[in-house]
This record gives structure tokens, sequence and C-alpha cells, in this order.
């Protein structure tokens, strides 16, 4: 049984309810409110802006007119007459119409009339310089319209009347349209204040419903937000590693195409070094090979000028070298990562390399054999990943396997250059006719095959006494 006095959940529910949609209607009226003052409060200030704009613009019309009339009295010839009139003519059908307008309202010019007290009775007081400068600019061009009674008088004594009340119409002008612009900076201090008082409305409004209501699913809300919030930042992580991941396989595949079809090895490994750093955006790159005797990496190839100047260094690690990152990747034949040299006990640096401040080295392995190591630096701390680490594994098997490939194309070459030579050393000496002959071809085709600038044969030739002298054949 539900105790006395006390509401059951069903009538809670429906009390809450009640209360939300109340809280609800009244936040939308508000609003709804609000954006209805908005809606007037912007088109008053579009007409108020018009209302400002042909009050100020009744000034220059009445000096225009004033001009116009002038240069008819004193225009030389017949042409400059009727051009000065023309003008006469466009200004006072433009200066009546707003003058009218301003005062009873003109929908052509979004001139809503109903002027308030203050502004009628200064239209009032221009009146009369109005009316006269209007009539005399009529009887100066009495062709434009009907002839009104009394144009009886010279255009001298037109042009006089409409300069006489210029002054006072300008005057007055000026006080109607500092009128207007006080009546419109009113209107909009009020259309402010009162769409303050709906914000500070709807502002309580929703207060009472938050505490009434929503109060108690704060903490809930709060939770769902914090936890949409960190499933987006996991996601744009994601992304943003995949994007790169992506991003960096590509490169690998770049730097494959453009290293697939090189053979001569000294050249593919310096498109390699330059294309690693170019590509990866890196401090710097560079790459040991190991020397024929398994027990020393030598620094075969460099990233740019530094690369190149350390090369000729003729820098070298042994194999064996506990603090030295290339060495430790080459012995261990896995990439190893320093992503603080300065904190590292296994970083050697260079004077060439101030600035590293991470560095990473994998193994260079074809066939199961280690063939150097790729060296890689960057100017920032905590720069390689294990994700980054993966992508340069994959980069430095295909760096390995065109190595591997260019010296196998190299020793073939070498091979067939060879045997090419021995053919035609054993073909040209079968037509030779002497030793010199013989000797001269040998030397010749052999500095030929081996491409070497300098041939030479040394015989030991019997003397008359039994001993040998020495003879030499060069090339």
């Amino acid at each position: 049984m539900q105790p006395s006095g006390q509401a059951s959940p069903h009538d809670n529910s429906r009390s809450l309810t009640f209360r939300y949609l109340v809280g609800l209607g009244l936040i939308a009226a508000l609003l709804i409110a609000g954006q209805v003052i908005i809606q007037l409060s912007a088109q008053q200030q579009s007409t108020d802006g018009s209302i400002v704009n042909y009050s100020g613009r009744q000034r220059m019309l009445s000096q225009k007119l004033s001009k116009a009339s002038l240069e008819s009295l004193v225009a030389g010839t017949q042409e400059e007459r009727d051009v000065a009139l023309t003008e006469v003519q466009d200004v006072i059908v433009q200066w009546e119409r707003a003058h009218r307008g301003l005062q009873y309202g003109d929908a052509g010019l979004n001139l809503p009339g109903g002027n308030s007290a203050a502004v009628a009775e200064l239209f009032g007081q221009i009146s009369p310089h109005f009316e006269a400068m209007y009539a005399a600019g009529r009887c100066l061009v009495p062709s434009s319209v009907s002839v009104p009674e009394g144009c009886t008088l010279g255009r001298t004594v037109y042009v006089q009347t409409i300069i006489d009340n210029e002054a006072e119409f300008l005057k007055g002008m000026d006080a109607i349209t500092f009128q207007y612009a006080a009546e419109a900076e009113g209107r909009v201090a009020s259309a402010r204040l009162q769409q303050f008082g709906f914000f500070i409305a709807a502002l309580l409004v929703v207060a009472g419903v938050g505490y009434f209501l929503f109060r108690p699913l704060t903490r809930t809300i709060s939770q769902t937000i914090a936890a949409l919030s960190e499933s987006e930042e996991r996601l744009k992580q994601t992304l943003q590693e995949t994007t790169a991941r992506s991003r960096d396989l590509q490169t690998v595949s770049d730097v494959n195409v453009q290293i697939a079809t090189i053979l001569e090895p000294r050249r593919l490994l310096q498109d390699v070094v330059d294309l690693t750093k170019e590509r990866f955006a890196l401090y710097h790159s560079h790459i040991y090979l190991l020397n024929e005797e398994g027990d020393t990496l030598q620094l075969t190839a460099g990233a740019g000028h530094v690369g190149r100047e350390m090369v000729g260094q003729k820098r070298q690690i042994a194999l064996e070298n506990v603090q030295s990152i290339v060495a430790t990747s080459g012995r261990e034949r896995k990439g190893v990562i320093i992503n603080d040299t300065r904190a590292s006990a296994t970083f050697l640096p260079h004077p060439l390399l101030p600035n590293t401040r991470s560095e990473m080295a994998v193994p260079l392995i074809s066939r199961g054999q280690l063939l150097g190591v790729l060296d890689v630096q960057s100017d920032q701390p905590g720069y390689f990943t294990q994700d980054v680490l993966e992508v340069f594994e994959l980069l430095a098997l295909q760096i390995a396997t065109a190595i591997s490939n260019a010296r196998l194309y190299d020793q073939a070459d070498r091979t067939s250059r060879h045997d090419r030579a021995i053919t035609e050393i054993d073909r040209r000496l079968q037509g030779a006719l002497g030793v010199d002959e013989i000797l001269q071809t040998t030397v010749r085709e052999l500095g030929k095959a081996l491409r070497v600038p300098y041939t030479a044969i040394e015989l030991k030739l019997p003397k008359s006494n039994g001993e040998h002298a020495d003879a030499a054949k060069e090339n």
C-alpha cells in the first residue's frame, strides 16, 4: 500500500512531466517572443536607415538644385543651358518625391511616414522654403511639368529665390536628420533592453527547469559526454595513426619504385638515403654496410652535404661495440630505437649532427645475411614509435633486396665482361704473329675487361749467361 500523504511514482512522473512541459513551453514562448522582437527591430533599423539616408540626401539634392540653377543662368551656350535645365528637372522630381515620402510615406522608397510630433514640427518650419524652391525650380523648366500659375518672372528671379531659401532649408533638414537619427538610436536602445530582458527571463526559466528537473541527470549526462569525448579522441587518434601509416606505406612504395631499377650499388645507396630523409621528413639518414670480414660496419652513404662529408671521413663502427645503436641493431638483427638521445648511454653523437634528439637503427638483411644497417635520426624527441619501426623494417627489407640484386647484377656483369675479354684475347692471339703482338693484345684487352687505367705484364727472359732478365709490356 502507498503510505498516506506520499505521492505514488506514477503521480511523481506525471508531475515531473507537467513541469517539464510547462518549462519547455515557457522557454519556447520566450524564444519566439525574443525572435519576433529581433525581427521587428531589424526591420525597423532597415526602415530607419532608409529614412536617415533620404533625409541626408535631401540636403545634397537642394545644393545640387542651387548649383544647376546657377549654371543654367550663367551658361554661355544654349547647349550648356539645356544640360543645366535637364539636371534641374531631374533634381526637383527626386527632391519633391523624397520630401513628400518622408512626411506621408512612400512604399517604393521604403519610407513609412507617420513621423513623430517633433519631426512634423520641423517639417512645418521648412515647408515655406521647400515650396518656394520647388515652385521656382518648376518655373525654370516649364516644359517638364504643367506650368504653374505665376511663372511670369525672369529666370534670374527664380534662381535667386532658390538661393535665398537654400540656407534655411539646409538648416532645417540638418535638424530633421539629427532628430531622425536620435529617434532611431532610441528605438535600438529600447529593442536591446527588451532583448536583454527576454534573455534574462529565459535564463531564469532554464535555471528553474534545470534545478527542479535536470539536476539528478547532470552527473549521468556529464559522464556520458566525457565518455563520448574520450571515444571521439580515441577515434581521432586512430584515424590519424591510420592516415600516417597509410602515408608512410605509400612513401615506402614510392621509394621502392624509384630504386628498383638502379643497379649501381653506390648510386643506389645514395638515392636511398636522400629519398628516405626527404620523404619521411627526417633530420638525417645514412647507411652502414658490413665489411667482407663481417666485423665492422662502414658508413657508405649519407644524406645531403653532411652525409657525404661523414662518408669522406671513412666513419666505421665495430659490430661488437655495445655502446652503438647501429652495432646493436646489426648484431641483434632487429630494430633499435632511442627516443631521447640526451638520456641514452648508447647514443654516439657526431659534431656534424648536433640537433639529433631521437634515433632508430634497422638492420638490412637479405636471404638471411646481414648486409648493413639503415640509421635514421630526427630532431624531435619521441619521434619513432613501434608503428614507424614496422614501416622502416619493410623499407629496410626492400633496400636490402635492392642492394643484393645490385651486387648480383654487378657480379654477373663482371663475370660476363671477363668471359668476353678472355674470348676476345683468345681470338686475337690466334692471329698474332709475334710475342710483342701477343703481349700488347693481352694487356689491352685485360685493361678493357677490368676497367683499369693501367695494365702491365712482366716476363722473366733468360740471358746468354744463364741469368734472367726482366721484360715488361705495358698499356
